[in-house]
């Protein structure tokens, strides 16, 4: 009797075996695919630093270009022409950095869309900026209070979508697990119905065992 309860026991501890094995499929699954899923939570971090980093020199780039437009010294104007550089070459480096961090599609394609609009707001600035330095004032003055504020403000926009779906797919274990699921719902939910059944036979058999047992002991 006692050898059969021991192998009753030895039973029960290859089923939990089994489950804590297929446990371990399914992580390392998940490991192998997390490239599918879009980056971890520290990489998510970084693109949230990296998107607040563009929004603050998006604005003082706009700052500097109201400055440059509006003032009469010079030396000034000279000043706030390498201010203007240089933010762009700060808001370059970041949006690169972003670029790189980029997961979803929907993530993507607001981001190409922030990028045009950016872009066709920099080709106007450019513009008012040669109107200035021409001394055509109040065409500088009326490019900068009209076309330049109204593409900056649709790229300002634009940028808060991307802040938005940044947010929106931050990576928590939640998120993470969502996602890839989403991504290999078939290969999961056949590990999962596998092991779930795999687990209900063998503790059937177990409890079958168990009772025949308790049968043989009370004869």
């Amino acid at each position: 009797m006692k050898k059969s309860g021991d192998k009753i026991r030895t039973e029960f501890a290859i089923a939990l075996l089994s489950l804590f094995f297929l446990i371990a499929i399914i992580v390392a699954f998940s490991e192998t695919h997390v490239e599918m899923v879009g980056p971890l939570n520290g990489e998510r971090l970084l693109g949230t630093k990296a998107l607040t980093e563009i929004y603050t020199r998006a604005l003082q780039y706009r700052l500097a270009e109201m400055e440059y437009v509006l003032s009469s010294q010079k030396g000034k104007r000279s000043e706030y022409e390498k201010m203007m550089e240089s933010v762009l070459r700060q808001m370059a480096r970041k949006q690169r950095e972003y670029e790189a961090l980029l997961s979803s599609q929907e993530e993507k394609e607001a981001y190409e869309e922030f990028s045009a609009e950016w872009g066709a707001y920099l080709n106007q600035s450019k513009n008012t900026i040669a109107l200035s330095k021409k001394n055509l004032h109040q065409q500088a003055t009326a490019g900068l209070t009209q076309d330049s504020r109204a593409l900056f403000e649709k790229s300002k926009r634009s940028l808060g979508m991307v802040v938005e779906l940044n947010r929106k797919y931050a990576n928590s274990w939640s998120g993470f697990i969502k996602k890839l699921f989403r991504k290999n719902r078939v290969t999961l939910s056949f590990l999962y119905i596998c092991g779930v059944t795999a687990l209900f036979v063998l503790i059937f058999n177990l409890y079958d065992k168990s009772k025949r047992l308790r049968r043989s002991n009370t004869r």
